[in-house]
């Protein structure tokens, strides 16, 4: 499929005004009861290996947090990362110094170990991430249009825009290292002046300019990421590049940005509380069975993964709506069938 080419002068009444928010919320409910078994087997081509690895890589990274917590005299309160909701704290200390001052080389390579594999399990959700919601994106709108669409179909149709959708992952990443990276170092010299004229009593001016330059960073992030927000679905739908599709997805977003936030932090946290009460729940009845910190963390990603194929298909679905409805309204592109008669 090509871009879609605007027409010069599109007729008023094929010109359609946009969804509102009742409207997009109800084509997403309607769309997942009508096809729910084909949008939960997308979903699990992809969560089912990535449970099973993310569980083999939990194991390890678990069991080395459970020996630094050790080693380091700390107390493990609960179950970490990833998709664990983990709270070390520092335990009463015999020797009255600081525990970061007792770290030895073994304990520092332990650590190191440790934030490999959770950047490994970063990775492997990147990647599951990215090919679920290509593959949804493709079967929603096929859906929407009217159109036939199968599992294998649509992971064939995923599978050739791969490199397009791992760059509108990658491209932005790298974006967010340098504006996170510039924003520190200025953060860093803002940090130093007030702890410099904090001891003379005069550093109120240089904390609150620290803090405003931090709230200013989160602000950005959110901001671009908002903008982007459209990126995939302009690749699976328009055969886009994923450069062209970031451009494409900032155009549409362009003066509707807090619209498209309300619904992405709505469907986004709707989606979120439900995959982790899953992965939650799997978590408690296992941890009637087994007290195992390592067993319950296994578990827990495991049940995440199922959450993952049950509610994972929500945001791609509401993104896909959102994208036509961002083109109706900026563009005049032609709503397919069942969003015209939303």
């Amino acid at each position: 499929m090509r871009h879609w080419v605007q027409p010069s002068a599109p007729e008023p009444a094929s010109v359609h005004r946009g969804l509102k928010l009742g409207d997009q919320l109800q084509v997403l409910v309607e769309l997942y009861r009508r096809h729910a078994r084909l949008l939960l087997t997308i979903a699990a081509v992809v969560q089912i290996p990535y449970a099973i690895v993310a569980s083999m890589i939990t194991a390890p990274l678990m069991d080395r947090f459970l020996r630094l917590s050790e080693e380091l005299n700390l107390d493990l309160e609960s179950p970490g990362p990833p998709g664990l909701t983990a709270s070390l704290s520092p335990a009463p200390q015999t020797t009255g110094g600081p525990w970061w001052a007792e770290v030895t080389s073994q304990q520092m390579e332990l650590l190191g170990s440790s934030l490999l594999l959770l950047a490994l399990l970063a990775l492997v959700g990147a990647i599951a991430t990215t090919l679920a919601a290509g593959a949804l994106a493709y079967a929603v709108s096929r859906l929407l249009e009217g159109l036939p669409v199968t599992v294998r179909s649509t992971y064939r149709e995923t599978l050739r825009k791969v490199l397009s959708l791992a760059g509108i992952v990658m491209l932005p990443l790298v974006a967010m290292v340098v504006i996170v990276a510039a924003w520190c170092t200025i953060a860093l010299v803002l940090g130093a002046a007030a702890g410099e004229t904090m001891a003379t009593g005069e550093g109120g001016l240089a904390a609150l300019l620290l803090l405003i330059w931090i709230v200013g960073l989160v602000a950005a992030v959110i901001f671009i990421s908002i903008r982007w927000a459209v990126a995939t679905p302009s690749v699976m739908l328009e055969d886009r590049r994923a450069a062209s599709a970031l451009g494409h997805s900032w155009r549409l977003v362009a003066g509707d940005s807090w619209r498209v936030l309300g619904i992405v932090l709505l469907v986004g946290i709707a989606q979120t509380v439900l995959v982790t009460a899953v992965a939650e729940l799997g978590r408690a009845l296992f941890g009637l069975i087994n007290a195992d910190l390592v067993a319950g963390a296994v578990a827990q990603t495991l049940f995440s993964g199922l959450g993952g194929i049950i509610f994972g298909p929500i945001l791609p679905i509401a993104l896909t709506v959102l994208f036509y409805d961002l083109a109706a309204r900026r563009e005049g592109r032609p709503m397919p069938p069942m969003l015209r008669a939303a």
